[in-house]
């Protein structure tokens, strides 16, 4: 077994060295809903602000009269904590040597790295297609789901959708997320062709069009898959997000997701 591996490792063609085949993941999308935010040790707390910022005051003042006042808004503290994740691949430095063509150990820190984004990827599609871990969700049924292209009413559930997050959190979606499967309904469904392109239905739905036409500042594909133990799925289901992303570093901030499954 061994030497098949270093056989394999030195055996290539000089004139076809510059060719390889490989598998590769198509574009990841879950930091785009839940962006990643850095820490400076594995267990911290992080303050969750109070809907101060939302009480009306009045504010006008009489000549030579008192300012008008406000106590400080109010927050908690939550108490986190990260887990470790770590992964290696194993390389003997016989290999390193018969691999005549490439450089091994450059290959081994990608597939590694590769591992690690791809653990990170599931772990947000599993926690962000759950549907217990929301109240806002609503789960199409027979003649609502958008593959019934006549009776289904897509503009009808995502405005409900934005509405729910706008009395929510005071803010409109800011990123619409869903899987492949999802997307082949979007940009076929006639009634959102006619919505956009109008009675003649000729254009061709992009993501810069749904954007414009919804509101969202990113419209974002879920199309990667994971292998486990020989199965290989999709990490994205026939699933719909929408969800205000806050601004990395734009001060006190919260996200709120709505769901269509």
């Amino acid at each position: 077994m061994a030497v098949d591996r270093i056989e394999n490792l030195q055996g290539y063609n000089p004139i076809l060295s510059e060719a390889a085949l490989a598998y590769l993941n198509s574009a990841f999308i879950g930091t785009e809903l839940l962006p990643i935010v850095s820490t400076k040790s594995k267990k911290f707390k992080y303050r969750v602000w109070h809907k101060d910022k939302f009480k009306w005051y009045e504010t006008e003042r009489a000549l030579r009269a008192e300012d008008n006042k406000v106590m400080p808004g109010d927050f908690s503290y939550v108490e986190a904590e990260l887990d470790e994740h770590s992964i290696s691949e194993i390389l003997d430095y016989n290999e390193i040597d018969a691999a005549l063509d490439f450089d091994l150990k450059e290959d081994a820190v990608e597939t590694v790295m590769g591992i690690i984004e791809l653990s990170k990827e599931k772990k947000i599609a599993d926690l962000v297609q759950t549907a217990g871990n929301f109240t806002n969700k609503v789960a199409l049924t027979t003649t609502g789901c958008w593959s019934d292209t006549t009776n289904s009413d897509p503009e009808a559930n995502i405005t409900t959708g934005k509405d729910a997050i706008f009395a929510a959190v005071g803010q409109f979606p800011t990123v619409a997320a869903m899987g492949i499967d999802t997307w082949s309904l979007v940009k076929a469904h006639p009634k959102l062709k006619n919505l956009i392109f109008g009675t003649n239905n000729w254009g061709v739905i992009t993501e810069e069009l749904f954007a414009k036409q919804f509101g969202f500042q990113k419209v974002v594909i879920g199309a990667g898959w994971y292998d486990l133990a020989g199965t290989v799925t999709k990490l994205w289901n026939d699933n719909f997000i929408m969800a205000w992303v806050p601004v990395l570093g734009a001060g006190e901030t919260q996200k709120r997701l709505y769901i269509l499954a």
